[in-house]
């Protein structure tokens, strides 16, 4: 019986030889039989700058190869003397601090406390191709101190920069890509589950695509709201966020206000209080969804405990995500960006104010040429007044990122010289001379007096439908989304504008798609034919047709080749 144990052994350490010129055999894998076991690796890495696919990682973890081994025993498990093999036993990768690139007990990253993850990999540790990983398919082994194969596992092809876990349904299968991102470091589909740490603080705001970079210092750039939910003091000294691709920041003092490193008070959230967290220079957010990876931030506690990652496929420019307001744990948009405060969802939410002597009344968000070009050709904005003798100059623009824009005679398309405007006027802001930018997709624009208070706003989103020249006016309720009017109608009243019902003279037949240009004139351009369905003559004097919402042809000599200016 010895014997063939021993033999039994050296099999398992030998194996073949010649692994990599041996043909791959489908559903090799083995269930983990020990307390450490694989979890997740990546066999082919993004190699930037053509690197070796050993070299470094980078701080996504997608730049080299790695592997990721946990521990799903119930007590601290020290790694000394493991070691990786490839399909040829000489492949070596042994688990020690060279080889370890990030592990949830960076105090000791030998040891792995229960559920802790280790990275392991070359990452440019050392030239050659030792162990390495084919992109097309072969095993990876796990072996304990004693020279016994816990692990074993394989794989039939892989994707660039993506990793792969075992298949949650049949350990005994080749290891596939059953999850939508990579989680190095973390949790994932495969073989282990682990158990999130429930805390109290919570991340209830982020900015994720800053206006301007991403990378911009405080207060520019991204930024994320911690609040303490709870009914204590908490200290968050050696927390880290971590995202979906592995990547960390560790909370210090380059990205909290007043934290001191000497002064542990400084690093406590008091129960109700928020805390921003500024990126101060970096990027960590990723703005959307792509390839299949879902982006997502969670906590890194000091002794390897992971919360429940929060995940989004897609940030607005500008625009805040924040904690569901009606309990569900994800993210929705918000209203309005509101840095350590109460997050704001709705319009009705934002407005603070009791001035009702100006409004929003229409919008164009998404301009035919460059959103900046001189009015009409670019973005702009129409207020109403309602009352007289009213300075425009007392208000401002607030954008959904909570950065506020002028009102001035710059910016002001109809203005008489000064900004005082006067009871049923309809003002038109140009974004040409100013400094906001209207959203093409889920946008929001809110007016401010003079006193700081937010007086009125509009939301929007036009991302699933054709925009471009057509403006927005108010919905019949504040928070309800702002819609596309039938027509633009630019300082004047909207009502004014409203379509009527056919009457005498109809439009009858309608060339939108000429074979010749479409500018060309009669008879080769696009052309209109009106029918007079009455019984008298109709005098056309000073009507005009509207196209698309926006475009308008006035009904003259030079529209109507056959026409005069008596007929």
């Amino acid at each position: 019986m010895m014997t063939l144990l021993t033999i039994a052994s050296l099999t398992a350490l030998v194996g073949a030889t010649n692994g990599h010129s041996e043909p791959h055999t489908q559903g090799r894998s083995t269930a983990c039989s020990g307390d450490l076991c694989i979890s997740e690796f990546l066999p082919d890495a993004l190699q930037p700058s053509g690197q070796p696919e050993n070299g470094p990682v980078g701080s996504s973890f997608e730049n080299g190869e790695w592997v990721e081994v946990t521990n799903r025993g119930s007590a601290n498990l020290d790694m000394t003397g493991y070691y990786l093999t490839d399909d040829d036993i000489t492949h070596v990768l042994t688990i020690n601090q060279t080889y370890i690139v990030q592990t949830t007990n960076p105090s000791n990253p030998l040891v792995l406390n229960p559920g802790g993850h280790a990275i392991i990999a070359n990452d440019g540790a050392t030239t050659g191709c030792g162990f390495c990983l084919r992109n097309s398919g072969e095993e990876i082994q796990l072996f304990n101190p004693s020279n016994l194969r816990v692990h074993h596992v394989t794989y039939n092809g892989s994707s660039s920069g993506k990793s792969l876990t075992e298949d949650p349904t049949d350990p005994l299968a080749d290891w596939g890509r059953f999850q939508t991102s990579n989680s190095p470091g973390g949790p994932n589909g495969g073989g282990t589950t682990i158990t999130y740490y429930q805390s109290d603080i919570l991340i209830t705001e982020l900015m994720i695509d800053a206006p301007g970079r991403d990378n911009g210092t405080r207060p520019n750039g991204e930024w994320i709201e911690l609040h303490n939910n709870g009914s204590a003091d908490i200290n968050i000294s050696g927390w880290k966020l971590r995202t979906h691709s592995g990547a960390t920041l560790t909370i210090d003092e380059d990205h909290i206000v007043g934290w001191d490193p000497a002064d542990a008070q400084t690093h406590v959230i008091a129960p109700g209080e928020r805390t921003i967290v500024w990126m101060n220079g970096t990027s960590l957010l990723v703005n959307t969804q792509s390839g299949g990876t879902t982006p997502s931030i969670q906590f890194v506690l000091p002794n390897g405990s992971l919360t429940e990652p929060l995940s989004w496929t897609q940030a607005q420019k500008g625009m805040t995500k924040g904690l569901d307001p009606q309990g569900a744990y994800q993210l929705v948009d918000t209203a309005l960006a509101t840095p350590g405060s109460p997050n704001i969802y709705t319009v009705s939410d934002a407005i603070n104010g009791t001035d009702t002597d100006v409004r929003f009344s229409e919008i164009r968000p998404d301009a035919l040429g460059a959103d900046d070009a001189p009015y009409p050709d670019g973005e702009w904005i129409e207020i109403s007044v309602h009352a007289d003798n009213v300075d425009l100059g007392d208000y401002t623009l607030m954008d959904a990122s909570a950065t506020t824009h002028a009102i001035n005679l710059s910016n002001i398309v109809n203005d008489d010289g000064d900004l005082l405007a006067s009871k049923e006027d309809h003002v038109i802001i140009e974004a040409h001379n100013s400094t906001f930018e209207l959203s093409n997709y889920v946008g929001g624009i809110f007016l401010v007096a003079s006193d700081g208070k937010v007086i009125d706003g509009a939301r929007w989103d036009i991302t699933d439908v054709y925009s471009v020249d057509r403006s927005l006016v108010r919905n019949e309720t504040t928070d309800a989304l702002w819609h596309f009017a039938d027509f633009a109608t630019p300082g004047v009243n909207n009502s004014i504008m409203d379509a009527i019902e056919p009457g005498t003279v109809l439009i009858n037949e309608v060339m939108p798609n000429p074979f010749s240009t479409d500018s060309k004139p009669a008879p080769d351009g696009e052309w209109i034919e009106l029918y007079n369905n009455g019984t008298d003559p109709v005098n056309l004097t000073g009507w005009s047709l509207i196209a698309g919402g926006f475009s308008i042809i006035d009904i003259d000599e030079d529209s109507r080749p056959n026409a005069t200016d008596d007929n």
